[in-house]
């Protein structure tokens, strides 16, 4: 399996979700590859044994599709018998907002020309950061909990009867690094000094290098000796931005000590580079990267009140609250803890209160029935 599926949040969904319904008696999974006829063999079914199919003819027979990752066409959906499902696994609200009032090019680096302001290397955006929405309503949207508050009234207004459907996860990424990396990237004790990282995707205002930078830099000025560095994965496309260059040389860090990196894996980078994580999110209080770090037993610092029990959290946008977090974890972490451990069995696919929600949603679409959040 490419590594790249591991970097796609909507990929990783797709994989979860078909695992626990594998798991799941009565409910046969396919993944249906479209455009029609591209794809003999979905290469996520290929690699987790779930069947393709490819053809009108034989979506046909599907009692429910799924959207997710993709948008189904008219010339399919307007004869399609069967019920049809938008599985929604990212705040599309905010990106639309996002996308409402940003240029249609978005990024991008601001230059000054012949005496005039000019974005160059900008990459596409507008409508696509958020979605087109559709022409036909769903019989159901699945929203996760981490996007309920924002997408709800939206979802119902727009696109189709709004159901919570729970945030689902499985160590199957962490195996894969395990496997193709040859390592194996669980907890194995304290080091001399911390190495700090953040790995907040930095596309957008949900999840950004902001807040764990200015944890990082309020912890150095209490422990300096214990903070070797602060790593931000996913940043490296904002060097020489105005922007973050300030952020970069005004915090209480070193900038010797601060390093923009591009996408890695989380188990490749865990035990090998880095120590402890820190992460900040705004309306996205559930991620994968959470289970990730808990499951192998790393410090996780972060404000998700979701989870606020595990890891070590702190107030959001409160960038010494964060210090403190950031702190408390040097001093005390020596391994995951029980907190740690129910936080990520409760979103685990093989936890059986997940199964029966999502067994339960399924029955509500077929049934025509409302079922409670």
């Amino acid at each position: 399996m490419p590594s790249v599926l591991w970097s796609n949040g909507i990929a990783q969904n797709i994989v979860h979700l078909g695992l626990m319904l594998k798991q799941m008696d009565g409910i046969e999974p396919f993944l249906v590859a479209y455009p029609w006829d591209k794809m003999p063999i979905h290469p996520i079914g290929a690699s987790f044994d779930i069947p393709t199919v490819n053809t009108a003819e034989k979506a046909n027979e599907l009692d429910i599709i799924i959207e997710l990752g993709i948008r189904l066409e008219p010339d399919f959906t307007n004869a399609y018998p069967g019920k049809r499902v938008s599985y929604m696994a990212g705040n599309g609200l905010v990106m639309n907002f996002e996308s409402s009032f940003l240029p249609v090019a978005i990024g991008g680096e601001l230059k000054i020309e012949d005496g005039q302001a000019k974005l160059v290397n900008q990459k596409p955006g507008g409508a696509e950061r958020g979605g087109v929405i559709g022409d036909k309503r769903f019989d159901a949207v699945w929203i996760t909990p981490q996007h309920w508050h924002t997408n709800r009234g939206y979802v119902n207004a727009m696109i189709g009867p709004a159901f919570k459907a729970p945030h689902i996860w499985s160590p199957m990424a962490l195996e894969h690094a395990k496997q193709s990396l040859g390592v194996d990237p669980v907890w194995k004790g304290r080091p001399e000094t911390w190495s700090l990282a953040t790995f907040d995707p930095n596309i957008n205002v949900v999840k950004s290098f902001h807040l764990p930078l200015m944890a990082a830099a309020e912890a150095y000025k209490h422990v300096p000796d214990q903070i070797r560095r602060m790593m931000l994965f996913g940043a490296n496309h904002l060097c020489g931005r105005a922007h973050f260059e300030s952020m970069v040389n005004h915090v209480a860090l070193p900038t010797s000590k601060i390093s923009a990196e591009g996408r890695h894996m989380i188990g490749g980078m865990l035990g090998r580079e880095v120590d402890l994580v820190i992460t900040h999110q705004w309306e996205n209080n559930l991620n994968y990267l959470y289970w990730d770090v808990l499951w192998l037993g790393y410090p996780l610092v972060h404000n998700s009140p979701e989870i606020a029990e595990a890891g070590y959290f702190y107030a959001d946008f409160d960038p010494v609250s964060g210090g403190e977090a950031v702190q408390r974890a040097i001093r005390e972490h020596d391994g995951p803890s029980e907190a740690d451990k129910q936080a990520v069995w409760r979103f685990h696919i093989g936890n059986p209160a997940n199964q029966q929600k999502y067994r339960e949603l399924i029955h509500s679409v077929l049934d025509g029935q409302k079922i409670g959040d």
